[in-house]
């Protein structure tokens, strides 16, 4: 882990990390089980996993003996922007995507990445284009770009732990560990299996920095009505576009 990782995950609850989502107006899910899934990018112009990705959420359980409700927060580092080998091979032709910060809500579901369970985009998000193939992550509000890419929650090496992104995401939002990221999904399972929430997850991306040339404050919230017939759909998609 970074300084910055080691710090936060020091340094942040629970409690602290609904304060984050609740200065900003974004929804926080206090139901039972009901997932709070975030991101926070802490560095930028590097291939490594120096961001975290995060779970905040209630449920039942015991504490000091007694029957109560337990607050969980788990972090994990990651990445929440692409690898350089996509900043300079992007997929896309108008450029490699950078998720900007927000809150999507109900933008992901559980389904099939690359062969694999992970959680998969159903919903419009927004991204920054870079295209300029300099090895920086350029994150310029004229080149904004809203729709459905396959900007997926996943792991990196299905047994390792990883130190380089590479290839691991071309926009993706990706866990350094294989373990953790699968102690991710379970919890996701656990919600999906709730009737009342079923198989739809929000995600929602804070920053620590101010990107040149960005005005984060201004992203728009995506916002979808979920369609309670499709709650149990399986998308399968593959990498970032």
């Amino acid at each position: 882990m970074t300084e910055k990782q080691k710090q936060l995950t020091k340094d942040l609850t629970y409690d602290k990390v609904r304060e984050m989502y609740l200065e900003k107006e974004y929804k926080f899910f206090e139901g039972m089980k009901s997932l709070n899934i975030f991101g926070i990018r802490l560095a930028v112009d590097s291939d490594k996993y120096d961001d975290l990705i995060g779970v905040a959420y209630r449920e039942e359980g015991t504490v000091n003996g007694k029957v109560g409700i337990v607050k969980h927060l788990k972090l994990y580092p990651a990445t929440t922007d692409p690898g350089k080998y996509w900043l300079n091979n992007p997929m896309n032709k108008k450029g490699c995507a950078i998720l900007v910060p927000g809150q999507y809500l109900g933008s992901h579901m559980i389904g099939t990445h690359s062969g694999y369970t992970a959680l998969v985009q159903k919903s419009s998000v927004k991204v920054y284009r870079d295209n300029d193939k300099d090895n920086e992550h350029d994150m310029d509000i004229e080149t904004i770009d809203t729709g459905v890419f396959g900007i997926n929650i996943h792991r990196s090496h299905p047994f390792n732990e990883t130190y380089d992104i590479n290839k691991y995401s071309a926009g993706c939002q990706v866990f350094q560990n294989s373990a953790e990221f699968n102690e991710l999904m379970n919890l996701c399972w656990a919600q999906a299996r709730i009737k009342e929430m079923g198989n739809s997850f929000s995600y929602t991306l804070f920053i620590s920095i101010e990107p040149s040339n960005s005005e984060v404050e201004k992203t728009e919230v995506v916002t979808e009505t979920i369609d309670e017939e499709n709650r149990d759909v399986t998308i399968t998609t593959s990498q970032e576009e």
